[in-house]
């Protein structure tokens, strides 16, 4: 169990493996939430990151996301 001060990444928070695009450091959790107030945040900002990586591939993920769209 961690102690409640111990310094969190939001990445290790949810699981995923931080990418060397983003940098998530050591700072207290309190920091990070002024970073990245939700998870939709923190999403939105590895989905810039995936766009700006795969330029060809946006049109695509437009495209599939289209059904969608409407919701």
């Amino acid at each position: 169990m961690r102690h409640r001060n111990q310094a969190m990444t939001i990445s290790s928070l949810i699981g995923l493996p931080s990418t060397n695009k983003v940098i998530l450091t050591n700072a207290p959790i309190t920091e990070e939430r002024k970073e990245f107030k939700d998870i939709w945040s923190y999403q939105r900002s590895m989905w810039d990151v995936w766009r700006k990586s795969y330029p060809d591939l946006t049109e695509y993920g437009l495209m599939m996301a289209k059904p969608f769209k409407d919701w």
